[in-house]
This record gives structure tokens, sequence and C-alpha cells, in this order.
């Protein structure tokens, strides 16, 4: 009886309760239907089918009678039995609107070749214009749904799903996965005697498994219903849904918490303007911690949910903005997942081309607009609800959500391939710990990744006194600085040159930072010559001007800068060059206000390696740039 609104509207209610137009109905026949129908309502199908037939044999002519077994079938699924029904009234009744009722019931249950043969059949038929418009809006919306599914079911795309296991699924609904970016924790949503809460799991390495998932605790999970778990890329805040809090905005608002030493904190909710008495759900912070994506039925809107963003800016997040109509129908998008590269957003919708009531799309953002969304097609998205998509930092594996046979019960989570052509673009990171050299102690410090074309800073955090770790994604084929600055030291420098190397392996720093002691050096990983060539090139200048920054803090400072070399060449021919590398980045820094008698160069040529000159990767390291504390 779940669809008999949906049945009865389309298969009943467009229909007269008169037989052929002309006809004089039978009156016995009227009120065997009237008792059948009533009885339907009732979840009495066996006597509705019995007082139907009745009908029928009373007045074979009386169309209602057999829309009404139709819709009775189509609601237990028994579609080959709902279209001789439908045919029989269609024999009846030379009217259109039946093979609109098979198509649209043929394409709800994903026989797409019926739907289309159906669908065509009643459009081009004469009367068709004798439809009611929104009957005939109806028709055409389903036949061109229908072409399209049919297309992608004749051009499947590979597809293996693999239930997660029993650490994660059970015989209750779980649903929305989330996963950190170095795959070492997984969430999800668990339904329970319609209790939703919060799950995680670790990945136990020993077993190359994920251990057995385990409640987020009391300080997230609570009475009301907590869903859908976003996590930043350090994995040390989380975004959910909570539903029906008496504190908050509206009946589902946004909220935050931040683990510490393995305990998430109490959440907090994020205020107004973001959330709102509206219905605000399904969130999914960027990589860069920046922008949080979700859904809402929050106006401007283009239809019923639609995806928004805010920015966070100045210590809060911003007024939502509508992601706009490349993304946003008249339907409803929601479940937004966007890709640490920044650019590939995954989301569901109910209107966009697809096979069912939810498909998976994707869109990728380019020159700061959405693409058209791109069907994930034939079997990832079926005639039924596809919820919502994770993936990988690699792109190589994602994780959604299905009642497919062969599971726990109910809702499961599944891991696939992306087919190549839904792949984000592969992401690497940076996973750093930040202690002093000396008493290794875990740092507070600043860290800064900055794209070395643009100048731009893409991530800019602090990390924590007593943890000093940090995790940064490095999206895309592009150039970055790393700085890492505590006040009350040398600051580290590193460079990852994804553009002429590219990579999705992560990198690991064991970063140890240094007291302006004397004696002390530091490598300048970030300043640059052409071959041959000792003139600075511009994007130099970003690592040099932290240089200054640390002479002026450090105002009794003194340096040598350092120039080396590789082997390759006439060693006094590198000599010379080293020697004027490093006088080049002295003359700057003496252009930025620093005082001449602070600083000394000196070239040592390839005659100071740090590596073997046997490998180019060890080639490029002994080709540096450096600064020596002589005093403080």
């Amino acid at each position: 009886m779940k669809r008999i609104g949906i049945v009865l509207a389309l298969a009943i209610t467009i229909c007269s309760c008169a037989g052929v137009k002309g006809q004089k109905k039978d009156s016995k026949a009227v009120t065997s239907y009237l008792a059948a129908y009533n009885a339907y309502r009732q979840g009495n199908t066996e006597e509705a089918h019995h007082l139907a037939n009745k009908a029928i044999k009373k007045d074979p002519k009386y169309t209602s009678s057999y829309t009404l077994k139709a819709a009775m079938y189509d609601e237990s699924n028994e579609i080959d039995k709902a279209i001789s029904y439908y045919n029989q009234a269609y024999a009846v009744d030379n009217n259109p609107k039946y093979p609109f009722f098979i198509g649209e019931m043929a394409y709800r249950k994903g026989r797409y070749d019926d739907a289309v043969k159906y669908l065509n059949k009643a459009v081009s038929h004469d009367d068709f214009n004798k439809l009611k418009e929104k009957t005939q809006g109806l028709a055409v919306y389903y036949q061109k749904r229908a072409l399209f599914a049919q297309k992608l079911v004749n051009k499947p795309v590979p597809f293996n799903p693999i239930n997660m296991g029993k650490t994660i699924n059970t015989a209750n609904n779980e649903y929305f996965p989330g996963a950190s970016i170095d795959k070492q924790t997984f969430f999800f949503t668990k339904l329970i005697n319609r209790q939703e809460d919060l799950y995680q799991a670790v990945w136990d390495s020993a077993s190359s498994n994920w251990a057995q998932a385990k409640g987020m605790g009391a300080n997230v999970n609570s009475n009301a219903n907590e869903g859908t778990v976003s996590t930043t890329i350090d994995g040390k805040y989380i975004f959910f849904t909570k539903c029906n809090d008496p504190k908050g905005v509206g009946a589902c608002d946004i909220y935050f918490s931040r683990v510490r030493n393995g305990v998430w904190s109490k959440p907090f909710i994020i205020k107004p303007p973001l959330n709102s008495p509206k219905w605000e759900s399904q969130p999914c912070i960027s990589a860069d911690g920046q922008t949080l994506y979700f859904t809402s039925n929050r106006q401007p809107s283009y239809g019923g949910m639609d995806i928004f963003k805010s920015e966070f800016k100045d210590g809060s997040f911003q007024a939502p903005v509508n992601l706009g109509p490349s993304i946003n129908t008249k339907g409803n998008e929601q479940a937004p997942f966007i890709h640490v590269d920044g650019r590939t957003l995954y989301f569901t919708s109910d209107e966009h081309p697809g096979l069912g009531n939810n498909d998976i799309f994707i869109s990728r953002l380019e020159a700061d607009t959405w693409s058209t969304p791109q069907n994930l097609g034939y079997p990832i998205n079926t005639h039924n609800n596809e919820q919502g998509i994770v993936v990988d930092r690699t792109g190589g594996l994602s994780y959604y959500t299905s009642d497919r046979e062969g599971g726990f019960g109910g809702l499961d989570l599944y891991t696939f391939k992306l087919p190549d052509e839904f792949k984000p673009v592969a992401t690497s990171y940076v996973k750093g710990l930040v202690t002093d050299i000396k008493t290794r102690d875990k740092l507070a410090s600043d860290v800064d990744l900055i794209n070395l074309k643009t100048g731009k800073t893409v991530v800019s955090l602090k990390t924590v006194k007593g943890e000093g770790n940090f995790l940064i994604a490095l999206p895309g084929k592009q150039d970055y600085l790393l700085n890492v600055n505590n006040q009350s030291y040398l600051f580290y420098s590193d460079n990852f040159s994804l553009k002429t190397n590219p990579s999705s392996e992560p990198y690991f720093l064991d970063i140890r930072l240094r007291k302006p002691d004397a004696g002390e050096t530091v490598v300048l990983k970030n300043i640059f010559f052409d071959t041959d060539k000792f003139d600075l090139k511009s994007n130099s200048k970003i690592e040099l001007d932290r240089l200054v920054a640390l002479l002026k803090r450090f105002p009794n400072l003194k340096i040598e800068i350092g120039g080396h070399t590789d082997s390759d060449g006439n060693a006094e021919a590198n000599l010379k060059l080293s020697n004027n590398r490093s006088q080049a980045v002295m003359q700057y820094l003496i252009s930025q206000g620093i005082d001449k008698s602070r600083l000394t160069f000196k070239g040592y040529g390839e005659s100071k390696p740090i590596a073997s000159n046997a490998t180019a990767e060890g080639k490029a390291q002994n080709r540096r740039t450096e600064f020596r504390v002589i005093s403080n």
C-alpha cells in the first residue's frame, strides 16, 4: 500500500468513473468497483481483487475496474499482470492514457524496453492531444527518461560491488558512508528502531579489514537522530546532521564535533545563517576546510531539495549560496560529496535524466562553472534509489549504499571501483608531525600550503600543542610550497612538484624544528634558478619573504647564505655558479630592508653533497640553497 497515493493518482483518478465514453455504466458494476476500491485502501487486497473481478463480470466495458486491478498488481510488483489489465482496458477504450500508464509503470520497475514501447504508443496516438495537459506533459517526460535509460542499460559500465562485511553491515540499515583521506577511519549512519546514530570503524592492518564498528559515543549520539558524517581531511573534526533536537534551529540542522585523545566532543550547532528554520542536512566539508556543501529546502530554490555551499571566513560560515541551475533542478538534489581534488562533485538527483527515483551524478568545476551533470550509468544506477557515494582520494575505490540481494539485511554498505570516465583527479596528501628537534615536544605551529604558480595560500592551519600533527591534501597537478613556522623556532620549508612529477602517493614528514642557535642550518627548498643561471625566479619570492620575516622576528640573527650544486659539469664553474646564486639571495634580503652586516654568502659548489650524485633525485637534493645561523 505504500505507493497507493501515487499509483491511484496516476491510474485511477485520471480515469472517469464511467466506462467507454457515451456508454451507460452498469450500477451494480459501479457498486462493486467502489467496494473494491475501498477494500484496497483498507489493505484488504484479496477482497479488492474479488470485488473488482465481480465488477468486470457485470460490465466488461467498465474500464475503471481494469485500472484498479492493474494498480493493485503494480503495487504487488506483478508487472505482467498489471500490463495485461491495462491492455484489457485499452482494448475496450482506445485511449492513450492506458499505454501511458503501462509505460510509466514499466519505467518505475526498470523495464525500459516496455516503457519505451508503450510511451511511444501513447505519445503518437491520434487522441494524445485530447488528454489533459498535465498528463501529456508526464507522458513526454517519461518517454524521454525511458529512452535515456534504455541507452544506458544497452551500454553498461563496469561494476562489481563488494559488501563491506559483517564488521560494518548488520540486519539493520547502514548507509551514508564517510571515510578519512588516509583510509584509516570509516564513518556511517545506522538505523535501529527508527533511531539514527553515527558509527565509526578503524582499519585493522593486521587483518587487512575494518575492525568492528562502534557507536561514536554519548557525546555525539543522542535521543535525536544523527546521520551523514563528513570529516575534515585531518580527521579532527566531523560535520553531521542532527534532526528533532529541541535546541535546533530547524527540523534538521548541521553540527560539528572535535576529537581529542580518541573522544569526540559534545557537538556544536553551526549558527545561522548556515542553519535556518528550514531543513539543512547531508553536509560535506571540502578538503581545505573552507567550504561546506549541504542539502536544504531553503530559498532561493529551483525546486524541492537543492545543494548549497557556505564559505568559512572570519571564523564563521557565511550565508549559503545555491549551486545554481547546472546542478539543481525542479526536483530533488541531495547527498553532495566534493572530492578532495576540490573540483569533482558527486550527488543524487531524481530529476536529471536517469534510471529511477534517485540516480548518482558527477559534475566537474570548470572555470568556476559546474559542468552538465553526467549519470554514472547502469548498473551503478538502477530503477531503485541510489543514496549517494564517497570516492577515495585516488579515485580507485568508492563507497555506496544498496539494498541489493545477498546483503546482511536492509541497506548495506558496499565498495566498488569507479569506471575511469567518472574518476576524479587522483590527489596526494602530506601528513606531518612537528616537534622540537632536541626535546621531541609536539609543537603548536602555523602550517601554510601555497600554490607556487599563483602565490595563493591553499591551506592555512595551526597544529595543537601536545599533538603537533597535520594532514593536508595536495589537489591537482600543481606545484606547492609548504611552510611550517613556530615563533620561537627557525621555519621549515618543503616543496611538492606535482606538476612536473605527478603522483598520488602520500608524503610523510617528520618535521623537527630548530631553535635559532649558532650552527643550525635550514634548507630553502623553494628558491629557484634556471639551469646554469643565478637570476632568482619570481616564484622564489614566497620563500624569501618568509626568510625576511624570520630575520625581522629575530633582529640579532646573523646568517650565512650557502649555495650548492650537484657534480655535473666543471667543478670550478659550479663553484662560481653557487657563489653567484647565494649572493643573489643575499641581495634580495638587503632589498627588503635586512641590514647587510647581518648577512654573508658563500658558494660551495659540489663540495658538500647531502645525497648521492648517482641519481636524479640525489642531484636535485644537492642543488640547494640554505642558510646557517652564525650568531643570535
